[in-house]
């Protein structure tokens, strides 16, 4: 398991964490901009990119997911489906999370294609 950060927000482009040789960033942003009272949830994209460590070489055939969860509650899991973060391969998904003062934790789940071991990934996330 990976070792988390402390919490980021939204300005912050992607967290980053290496896991048995595969290096996975993790970006959350709000869909749509959050007033400053905002705590009803709305839908957050997420987004994934992961890369050999040795090589730098994209990974493009993994299973993707995240599980999320607020303190004190149930993590639900969300599936990731490929796609393209720039000119990256990627894993997206859309997430409904609550507005400002609210505090995340993100385990991005990946196994690549021919893989038994699913490998994990633990994120923080918050809106400031």
């Amino acid at each position: 398991m990976a070792t988390c950060f402390a919490p980021v927000s939204a300005e912050e482009i992607f967290q980053r964490e290496t896991v048995d040789g595969i290096v996975a960033w993790l970006q959350v942003t709000p869909s749509q901009p959050h007033s400053s009272t905002m705590t009803e949830e709305s839908d957050h994209r997420v987004v994934a990119l992961l890369k050999e460590q040795a090589t730098g070489r994209p990974i493009e055939d993994a299973s993707v997911a995240v599980e999320v969860a607020r303190k004190g509650r149930v993590a639900t899991h969300w599936p990731l489906a490929p796609s393209i973060h720039g000119a990256d391969p990627a894993y997206v998904g859309q997430v409904p999370m609550a507005g400002r003062g609210t505090a995340y934790r993100i385990r991005l789940q990946f196994r690549r294609s021919g893989d038994a071991q699913t490998l994990e990934a633990e994120f923080r996330y918050a809106h400031h």
